[in-house]
């Protein structure tokens, strides 16, 4: 009985130190991918202009990394088959195809355009990815994304114009002392 008692003591020993492994590596991977989204919001968003890339790298870095705090959490092969289900599939195809391609425009092409692209691109599968794992996700996030779109519209439309959607308008980012004088 015993020599069973210190099978149990030891195996559960064995699962307790695979657990904590599990929890280790899944804190240090959603750690790093803390950083990395706050070094994308904190220095590539304001920069977003003139080095898309900055915020793309960090952001997908961030992305990639939080993957795989889950895949370390669940088991890469669950995770895996987890996102292969066939009412995830195509969220999660388009999520990481969306990284790969934001990837390839910012560190092989070096295209600005499609940097910018594949980064929206990647920001909008995010949020499907992470809607498919809600129960009716989708609609929800249809919802929430309809009501964000009414609220966010006329700032952006706003912001738009004050960098230059039209030349009239331009003048906005110009001090008062800068603006040109007009004569009734």
């Amino acid at each position: 009985v015993s020599a069973v008692a210190g099978q149990r003591k030891e195996g559960g020993s064995a699962l307790q130190q695979f657990d904590q492994q599990r929890l280790m590596n899944f804190g240090a991977m959603m750690a790093g991918s803390f950083f990395f989204l706050v070094l994308a919001l904190w220095v590539g968003l304001p920069t977003l202009a003139l080095a898309p890339s900055k915020f793309a790298i960090c952001f997908t870095i961030g992305s990639a990394l939080n993957m795989g705090a889950f895949a370390a959490l669940r088991g890469p092969m669950a995770q895996a088959q987890h996102m292969i289900h066939k009412d995830r599939l195509p969220f999660s195809a388009a999520y990481v195809s969306s990284m790969l391609a934001t990837l390839y425009a910012s560190m092989y092409a070096h295209s600005y355009i499609l940097t910018v692209i594949f980064s929206a691109a990647q920001v909008m599968c995010l949020g499907y990815y992470m809607a498919s794992y809600f129960p009716g996700g989708v609609a929800g996030l249809k919802v929430v994304s309809h009501v964000l779109s009414a609220t966010l519209g006329p700032i952006l439309k706003a912001t738009g114009r004050c960098f230059g959607v039209s030349k009239l308008e331009r003048v906005c980012l110009q001090p008062k002392s800068l603006q040109p004088v007009t004569h009734e």
